[in-house]
């Protein structure tokens, strides 16, 4: 005998409106996160908006608590404290894709402009000392945050 699956919860047309609005939010920030990928040093790995760092996890809260205040605004008729609080979702996804750039960034694949500074400067990119200093200034970046 099967067991009843679980009941699906219907969403109200508030919690489906404001998942569009998120949508169409994290689409923005991916596009524009994308544009900013071409000013690292090092190519990025091709995993990296999936990347999870449990650095980020601060981030992540701080995105939950400003979406619900959002929600709440927004329900709360208060439209002109909502528009900032979702310019603060924007700012706050950007900052997070930001930092899942730099922790994303792959030494092994130095750009064109990085191997012609390396070049220049005398600097092997292929020497694992070298790529250990890159990783050892990643995660003090990191530990910065």
């Amino acid at each position: 005998m099967k067991a009843n699956p679980a009941p699906q919860r219907v969403k109200s047309t508030e919690e489906l409106e404001l998942e569009g609005e998120l949508a169409k939010l994290r689409k923005e920030v991916f596009a524009a996160s994308k544009v900013r990928m071409k000013d690292f040093s090092f190519e990025i790995k091709d995993e990296w908006y999936d990347s999870r760092f449990p650095e980020l996890e601060d981030i992540q809260q701080i995105l939950n608590e400003t979406v619900e205040t959002y929600r709440l605004l927004k329900k709360g008729g208060q439209f002109k404290e909502a528009d900032m609080c979702k310019a603060k979702i924007r700012e706050s996804m950007y900052a997070q894709n930001h930092l899942k750039l730099g922790m994303s960034m792959d030494f092994d694949r130095p750009t064109p402009s990085t191997i012609q500074m390396a070049k220049e400067n005398g600097i092997n990119l292929k020497n694992e000392k070298v790529k250990d200093e890159f990783r050892k200034i990643q995660r003090q970046n990191l530990e910065d945050i």
